[in-house]
């Protein structure tokens, strides 16, 4: 499924990544993968290997996240609440992607130079 998840957001222009259903799966399924990192973490629950399984596979999915285009990770404003479960991770690996991408959300978030608003008038109309 990991695989299924990266395909979909690489290979997808961002209009598609838009769609309900699209942004459903995606959000699902990674909220998934999380938890159960989360709860092989806290457990310490099954072997090490598993551990580094489910590690990498995150980790994986995370570095695809952080080399989607800023337009991409605009249309998933669900990451925040998901990636936030991870934020306390023991791997440090995992928690500088997940604070690299909570960034990347929150930057995105912010009002650009050309878009701005003071006083009711853009910042280029000032100028």
């Amino acid at each position: 499924m990991a695989e299924f998840l990266v395909d979909l957001m690489m290979n997808q222009e961002a209009t598609t990544l838009k769609s309900t259903t699209c942004q459903h799966v995606l959000k699902e399924e990674t909220d998934e993968l999380v938890k159960a990192f989360i709860k092989k973490e806290a457990n310490g629950s099954g072997s090490a290997i598993d551990m580094r399984n489910i590690t990498k596979i995150l980790s994986n999915l995370f570095d695809c996240l952080n080399n989607l285009s800023d337009e991409k990770i605009a249309t998933m404003k669900w990451m925040s609440p998901v990636l936030s479960k991870c934020i306390q991770t023991n791997d440090g690996t995992i928690r500088a992607s997940v604070q690299i991408l909570l960034q990347r959300l929150l930057d995105g978030a912010k009002p650009t130079a050309a878009n701005a608003k003071v006083d009711g008038t853009s910042v280029e109309e000032k100028a």
